[in-house]
């Protein structure tokens, strides 16, 4: 039942930092420093509890994987605002052609919760249950500021 729950809250935390951010597409963006801070407090979070050093390196290139992926996502929502706003504003666009746009946009939010979830799992592979359980209780402040953040926004 316990790792059930860590397994949870891991999920939840990198599902929330992704797909969070694609959620929120036409409100204010988590800001670049805040999330910045967000990586870089989980990477030093797990180079504490993990002791050995070939799964710390794995950790690390998995939640690198994951900033990368979420700077990717804050482009694209950009890139979506722009285009669906030019798209709403034309009186000639048809519904067809606001479908199709939101099509899109649901299209990657699915490919970023799958990326998501297949790194999920392989840090869930590598982190034992206790590393999983020290990092849970620990609460990182940047990373909790940053979950708040997305949630608010």
């Amino acid at each position: 039942m316990k790792n059930s729950l860590t397994r949870s809250y891991l999920l939840l935390v990198f599902t929330v930092l992704l797909l969070g951010s694609a959620g929120c597409a036409g409100r204010k963006q988590l800001p670049v420093d805040e999330a910045q801070l967000a990586f870089d407090d989980l990477r030093a979070e797990m180079q504490s509890v993990v002791a050995d050093p070939e799964r710390v390196s794995q950790a690390v290139a998995l939640v690198s994987e994951l900033e990368e992926n979420f700077a990717h996502v804050r482009q694209i929502i950009r890139a979506r605002r722009a285009e669906f706003t030019v798209l709403y504003a034309d009186y000639d666009s048809t519904q067809a052609d606001i479908d199709m746009a939101l099509d899109k946009i649901l299209s990657n939010s699915k490919a970023n919760q799958e990326m998501t979830s297949r790194v999920n799992r392989q840090l869930l592979d590598i982190l034992t249950a206790e590393e999983r359980d020290a990092m849970q209780k620990k609460h990182s402040d940047a990373l909790v500021a940053a979950v708040r953040a997305l949630q608010l926004s």
